[in-house]
């Protein structure tokens, strides 16, 4: 029975593999069962590592998001300051253009008084006129252009035109001054542009400026001296004769020719030789052309206010009563007719039918010529 149990025992036991050594095979098994267990372990704690692991996920993508964010943010300031830079610039160019090209515009108006002044005598006729800085600068070249440099040329500019009108005014007014104090002086009124008027107009921004002022101002002036100039050219302070003026015998007492005893002289007496061509002394209208006792053949021009020339001794008279004559016209011809020793023309200034001087007269004529 021993032996059958024995036998029994034995046969229940597996044989091993064959050609498998039984170590290997044991590790093998071994090893697969720990990795199964510990995908088994994984997936059963993988809820968790999830857990654990996306916290640290999410703070490290909401910090790169809220960097990106910053990075935008200056980018957009950045562009912001520069779009506003650059808006900031043209505008300045644009505005420092603009007023260059007024500037420009007004140097006309300083060329035109320049050509006033010279048609008035004023200024030589080549005297330049003030030219512009700088050429205008275009609009689309504003990229290409300095602030500095458009500036200066502005500044430049002002500075000419403020120069060029200062001159013009001060030409202008100094020689009317002169011209009213010499005519005034012999009692010839010139009152020039003294009456002003016309409706009230506030003055606007654009018709207030310096320059505009400066315009306006230098363009009363020249108006002023054009009224006296032409008073100068109107007035009786001219030569009576053509040729030179050889004074024979002076205004006021002296002894009479005639008789030898003092007697009042009511003009002066210059030499001419019979049929020298005698010329108004001033603009005026004829009022006497004829014979007169002490004259001989006589023109009386009245001048206004008062004012009457006399021509006396003349060998032919070549105006009628009422003839208007303008400054150098011909008038007559000088002779010895009347009282008179010999071939003169008997030059008189009356004022307010009284004689005065001719000689303070004609020296106001040539001071006159020096301004005119």
């Amino acid at each position: 029975m021993r032996n059958k149990a024995s036998s029994l025992s034995t046969s229940r036991k597996p044989p091993p593999a064959a050609g498998v050594p039984a170590a290997l095979f044991y590790a093998v098994s071994g090893t697969l069962l720990t990795v199964i267990a510990g995908l088994v372990l994984v997936l059963s704690m993988h809820a968790d590592i999830v857990k654990l692991v996306a916290p640290a996920s999410d703070r490290t993508i909401a910090i790169y998001e809220t960097r990106i964010a910053d990075l935008r943010t200056e980018i957009d300031r950045l562009n912001s300051r520069q779009y506003a830079r650059e808006g900031d610039i043209n505008l300045q160019v644009r505005d420092l253009v603009q007023q260059q090209e007024d500037l420009s515009e007004q140097q006309h108006v300083v060329r035109a008084l320049t050509r006033m002044a010279e048609d008035l005598g004023l200024v030589a006729a080549d005297t330049p006129a003030p030219q512009p800085a700088a050429a205008p600068i275009a609009a689309k070249d504003t990229a290409a252009v300095s602030l500095s440099d458009i500036g200066t040329s502005l500044t430049l500019m002002k500075q000419e035109n403020a120069s060029a009108m200062a001159s013009l005014a001060d030409l202008a007014r100094s020689a009317s001054d002169k011209v009213d104090r010499t005519l005034n002086d012999i009692g010839i009124p010139t009152d020039t542009l003294s009456a002003q008027g016309g409706p009230f107009e506030p003055a606007s921004a654009a018709n207030a400026s310096s320059l505009t002022d400066a315009a306006n101002a230098v363009a009363l002036e020249l108006r002023r001296f054009a009224v006296a100039r032409d008073a100068a050219a109107d007035a009786p302070v001219h030569r009576p004769l053509v040729g030179s003026l050889r004074m024979t015998s002076p205004y006021g007492v002296r002894t009479d020719p005639f008789v030898g005893t003092k007697a009042f002289h009511s003009g002066l007496d210059f030499a001419a030789s019979t049929g020298t061509r005698v010329l108004a002394a001033g603009a005026g209208r004829v009022s006497f052309a004829g014979k007169r006792s002490g004259y001989g053949n006589l023109v009386e021009i009245d001048h206004g206010d008062g004012i009457v020339t006399r021509y006396g001794h003349l060998s032919g008279i070549l105006v009628d009563v009422g003839d208007k004559v303008s400054t150098g016209d011909l008038i007559a011809k000088s002779g010895s007719t009347g009282r008179s020793t010999g071939p003169h023309l008997h030059f008189e200034v009356r004022r307010g039918g009284k004689p005065v001087d001719p000689d303070a007269f004609l020296k106001a004529g040539r001071a006159l010529q020096a301004i005119l």
